[in-house]
């Protein structure tokens, strides 16, 4: 299941005017727009690592977050809350280990669970994603990236492309994967369905280890 949705751009220029003006910040140099300049950044793992991390404490990722749950909420009918956290993503040909394999969303998702899934490009060019309408898999290995991926060599995807603007929603059964040829920066939101017999999250926060490391040795001195 999948569709694809239109968002009011001002949310997503909230999004791309904070994320454009703190790389500026920290690259001290100003950086116009997320365009070839920014990509060639990405090019140095050190810088990119910053990068990633930087675009994901983004506050106005969270604004952009709960407006869209809205929206979900009224076209699924269904009562939503965060599954995992808003997060965004920085693909392209210089991290090429870093692509999604063939998987279900629903393989992080306690069992029991239904969830969705949006994902969008904060890039004007756009971005696509391989989606497939195959639901029977038929091996399952291991992924030194994702965790597990689908092994099938049987199955057809099609390639959907999200333009700059709308957002792509589907559910936590959906097999996809990455599309390699481009350079996009997208957001993925995951919703899970809420049941009366909730009991925990799904994914939980851990100490960075070493910030903690750090503070034992403190301690310790």
């Amino acid at each position: 299941m999948y569709s694809i949705l239109s968002i009011n751009k001002k949310y997503l220029n909230n999004v791309r005017k904070e994320i454009i003006s703190l790389i500026s910040i920290m690259l001290g140099k100003k950086l116009k727009d997320i365009n070839n300049e920014f990509f060639n950044f990405l090019k140095n793992p050190n810088v990119r690592s910053k990068i990633f991390d930087l675009l994901n404490m983004t506050i106005s990722l969270h604004d952009l977050n709960y407006k869209i749950a809205k929206k979900i909420q009224k076209k699924t009918k269904k009562k939503l809350i965060n599954w995992t956290y808003p997060q965004i993503r920085v693909d392209g040909n210089f991290a090429k280990k870093f692509y999604a394999p063939p998987h279900k969303d629903e393989w992080i998702l306690h069992k029991n669970k239904q969830g969705y899934i949006i994902w969008f490009p904060l890039n004007k060019s756009g971005a696509s994603l391989l989606v497939s309408k195959n639901k029977k898999i038929k091996k399952i290995v291991h992924d030194r990236y994702w965790g597990i991926k689908c092994a099938d060599k049987d199955i057809h995807y099609k390639m959907i492309k999200v333009k700059f603007g709308q957002i792509l929603l589907f559910d936590s059964k959906t097999l996809h994967k990455s599309f390699k040829n481009e350079n996009r920066v997208t957001v993925q939101l995951r919703y899970e369905i809420f049941e009366k017999n909730f009991q925990q999250r799904t994914v939980n926060q851990k100490i960075n280890k070493k910030i903690k490391d750090y503070w034992l040795k403190k301690v310790k001195a």
